[in-house]
């Protein structure tokens, strides 16, 4: 249980458009007719994850950690079960 507070994040993690390329699910959203507002869509929510990643790290991980210091092995040990390597 204690573990699953470094698994804490907000969904799948979502990447930006690198060097101004679609994504493949913008790509697959256009195929299907999702017009302009699906890259809009897109970007506003990748923006809003990287907020809520850094919201998660800072004031419920650090704080956490700042308050049960003994609970650092279990959260590393959370995050990175839950971290995938790109």
């Amino acid at each position: 249980m204690r573990a699953s507070v470094g698994a804490a994040r907000p969904g799948r993690p979502q990447l930006p458009r690198a060097r101004g390329h679609l994504s493949g699910t913008v790509i697959s959203w256009l195929r299907t007719g999702a017009g302009p507002a699906a890259e809009r869509f897109y970007d506003e929510h990748v923006e809003a994850d990287a907020v809520h990643e850094q919201v998660v790290r800072t004031e419920v991980v650090e704080g956490l950690l700042k308050d049960e210091p003994d609970l650092e092995p279990d959260v590393a040990f959370g995050i990175g079960a839950t971290t995938q390597p790109l």
